[in-house]
């Protein structure tokens, strides 16, 4: 399984869960409920530590879960007011 899954994807099959579920929290934060929080996100995309959360989400996203929510959040204020 695990050279399998390195074949498609250049990456083992933990590696690969934590991209999705990073991507999912990315998505999630750049559009944001009304009553989005990060902490809320980082559980709900199955994220149980959420200081880890953070280093990883940094790392892949080059910024903080928190910075990203507030630009999903003026982004959309801005297509509100537009």
């Amino acid at each position: 399984m695990q050279k399998i899954c390195f074949a498609a994807h250049g990456m083992s099959p933990l590696d690969l869960v934590k991209s999705r579920r990073l991507a999912a929290a990315h998505r999630r934060l750049l559009s944001p409920e009304d009553n989005a929080t990060v902490a809320v996100t980082a559980l709900d995309c199955g994220f149980n530590h959420l200081g880890r959360f953070a280093i990883l989400y940094r790392q892949a996203y080059g910024e903080s879960p928190s910075e990203t929510l507030a630009r999903g959040r003026k982004g959309k204020s801005a297509s509100l007011g537009s």
